[in-house]
């Protein structure tokens, strides 16, 4: 019976001690496993994401074609009356002097007075519109008179035989061109650039006259007048008289 009582105490302290041991084992394992670490996700907005940046684009500089157009037309203002009228004296003089013959004198104050006669009638014929000998009734003859340079402007012939004199209408020559615009001329297109080119267009043309070549190149006329007017639209008008 004793015997009994004791086997029964034995097994008691036996499943005490493994109950314990359990116990400790389940604590044991606990402390040391380690706990799974949470590793914390950065939220999308705190990611920072590469993004390529392109390089800025290198401006190619293309040749901008520039036009350039063949000039047409020039403004009258830019041209001038007086110096105009300076080189049809120096060219008639210059044809002149290439036939022997002496050079016009455009500076005394008989040939200012010539001069001044030459420009009335130039503006005379720009505001009729007409280049001729008459304009208004008044003749060549009748601007020497009405001017008193009649008598202040005859002269002997080269051979001596008569007197040249205003008062036979051959003291004269009248002409027109254009200035700064293309015109038609002789057949051929023309443009006079400049004040030289206006006045050699001028002289070309009386020196191809027979008429006037004849009356610019009397040998005892001394003095040279010329007036020219160039209108608002390029019409160049111009008339050289002469005086012994």
């Amino acid at each position: 019976m004793v015997n009994k009582v004791l086997i029964g105490l034995a097994g008691v302290v036996l499943l005490s001690a493994v109950s314990v041991g359990v116990i400790i084992g389940s604590q044991l394992d606990g402390g040391l496993a380690s706990a799974p670490t949470e590793t914390p996700t950065e939220s999308q907005g705190n990611i920072e994401t590469a993004t390529a940046t392109p390089a800025p684009a290198t401006a190619t500089k293309t040749a901008t074609p520039v036009r350039t157009e063949r000039r047409t037309s020039i403004s009258p203002s830019r041209f001038n009356e007086t110096a105009i009228s300076t080189y049809v004296a120096t060219y008639l003089s210059d044809a002149r002097a290439a036939e022997g013959i002496d050079r016009f004198e455009t500076g005394g104050r008989t040939a200012k007075r010539v001069e001044a006669m030459a420009q009335g009638h130039s503006e005379a014929m720009a505001e009729a519109r007409n280049a001729a000998h008459t304009i208004d009734g008044v003749t060549s003859a009748e601007r020497y008179e009405n001017h008193d340079l009649t008598q202040y402007c005859e002269f002997k012939s080269a051979e001596h035989s008569y007197i040249e004199t205003p008062r036979r209408n051959r003291f004269e020559a009248v002409g027109a061109t254009v200035a700064g615009q293309t015109y038609e001329a002789n057949g051929e297109t023309q443009f006079n650039a400049n004040d030289s080119a206006v006045a050699q267009a001028i002289v070309n043309e009386w020196l191809r006259s027979d008429t006037y070549r004849e009356r610019l190149f009397l040998d005892n006329a001394e003095r040279l007048g010329v007036g020219v007017v160039v209108t608002d639209d390029g019409d160049v008008y111009a008339t050289a008289n002469i005086c012994g």
